[in-house]
């Protein structure tokens, strides 16, 4: 019993750093933001010469809609983004690139959406990439794998996070081997990410044969949260204090 509430109080505790560090002007946080990833985001940070058509890039379908191909493979996206809620049937998903809403997948045209929502900051999420970053998880080649990864999280810095602190950007990861999924945390951590986003059950995706263990984020100032993620299991979420 003692050290269950030495626990609950060690998460008070990283709460009320949370938000003693952060300016809230409104009182709302949303604590489950995808940012829409543009089309350049990998084409124009992967190496064309060495991974050529097998880079995430969108393409004109025989139907006239665009979508996404990842290592030659279409994506299993409804549309070519995740925007529902930005358009005006939010039933409906975009078909064609010209039609996502430029709050999606601009961080400027985020911020003043956000003002006009009263949302103070955004704990981010990917979209093509996948919730848990499952669409490159699933992928046989690890060295392309990674590849995606690193380039989705220099841009989530480089476009959002440095746009504002009101983003606050959660890194995605190789799901194996371990040494190269601890490598890209450091990384990513050095750069200004604030969480990782890892799949529940990365076994599920491919020829993974345990469960991984983060030793390396007891090194960090993590606080850890395990919020439920709706991909092919729960996506495990451990952030930063910011």
């Amino acid at each position: 019993m003692a050290r269950a509430l030495s626990k609950i109080r060690a998460g008070r505790e990283n709460s009320q750093l949370w938000v003693t560090n952060m300016e809230l002007k409104y009182g709302l946080i949303s604590a489950d933001d995808h940012v829409q990833e543009h089309p350049q985001v990998w084409t124009a940070r992967m190496s064309r010469e060495r991974w050529r058509d097998r880079i995430p890039h969108i393409t004109r379908m025989p139907d006239g809609s665009d979508c996404w191909i990842v290592d030659g493979q279409p994506s299993s996206l409804a549309g070519v983004a995740l925007a529902g809620a930005a358009m005006a049937d939010r039933g409906e998903e975009p078909k064609r690139w010209d039609d996502v809403p430029r709050m999606v997948f601009s961080a400027a045209e985020r911020l003043k959406a956000m003002d006009m929502d009263g949302v103070d900051c955004s704990i981010l999420y990917p979209s093509v990439s996948g919730l848990a970053a499952e669409t490159f998880g699933k992928l046989d080649d690890a060295a392309l794998e990674l590849a995606c990864v690193q380039a989705y999280n220099d841009w989530l810095i480089d476009e959002w996070a440095n746009v504002s602190p009101r983003f606050v950007p959660q890194c995605i990861v190789p799901i194996w081997p371990m040494e190269w999924t601890v490598a890209e945390i450091k990384r990513a951590v050095a750069k200004g990410h604030k969480g990782v986003i890892y799949p529940a059950s990365p076994m599920e995706l491919r020829g993974v044969e345990r469960r991984p263990k983060f030793s390396c984020v007891r090194e960090m100032p993590l606080s850890r949260r395990w919020p439920p993620h709706s991909v092919a299991s729960f996506a495990r979420s451990v952030r930063l204090r910011w």
